[in-house]
Parts: structure tokens; sequence; C-alpha cells
């Protein structure tokens, strides 16, 4: 499996590159939705909501056993995560410093709500938080 999850305190993605095969047990997640967009024989498309910590191969995966064939993900987009979505993200022709001021400045009452937590200054010679 490639995933970032740890057996051992290695990467899960890191063992497969090395060829190594490790059974992870079955976990629980939160699917709050499936949605078929489209279907052109053999492909699909769909759009998922679910909880953190799920992978969305790994269902693709599942639904391909489910369904006695084989399946793959040829494309993945996350297109929101909590209060963000792809629909308010600056596309990258409008990187300019007043527009990404603008961008920041439409989040920043999340900021003072204490919903994301604030960016820290890190000084020369100082690790980041959570290093």
């Amino acid at each position: 499996m490639f995933s970032a999850l740890k057996r051992d305190g290695v990467p899960l993605y890191k063992l497969a590159h090395r060829g190594i095969s490790v059974e992870i047990p079955e976990r629980s997640v939160d699917i709050h939705s499936v949605d078929l967009k489209e279907f052109t024989p053999p492909h699909f498309v769909i759009h998922v909501r679910c909880g953190s910590g799920t992978y969305i191969r790994t269902l693709i995966h599942d639904i391909g056993k489910k369904l006695n064939t084989a399946s793959h993900c040829f494309e993945l987009a996350r297109l929101k995560q909590g209060p963000f979505s792809i629909e308010d993200a600056l596309p990258e022709d409008q990187w300019t410093k007043n527009n990404l001021m603008d961008a920041v400045k439409k989040w920043e009452h999340l900021l003072q709500g204490g919903e994301i937590e604030q960016p820290r200054s890190i000084e020369k010679g100082q690790n980041s938080p959570g290093v």
C-alpha cells in the first residue's frame, strides 16, 4: 500500500518503494456521501464527502473488490477541507502581493476565532512548531 500511514515508524509508501508488502489492519472511517458524477464504462467519476483520515485510493480499491474487478484511481483532487473549498482558491496566475493579502484577509476571522492555529514567526535556529 502506498500510504503515509506508518509501520514501526516507517511510512508505508517507503516500504512499498522497497518492495516490502505490509498488511494493514482495517479501521473505521466516516463516509458521509458518495455521488456518482460520470459513468463511461469502464471509467467513473465520484465525489466523496468523508471524515479525516480517509484514504480515497483505498476506497476505490475496496469498490473494485466489491464489484469483483480491478480498480485504479486515475485522478484525485481535494475539493474542500474544513471551511476552504476549491472555489475559494486563488488561481496561480493571480498570485500578486495584493491578491494574496486580500485572500488572507478574507479568512482572517478564522484566525481570530481560534479555528485555525495562528502562524508563528520562526527565527533563525528555532524549530518549527510540532518538530
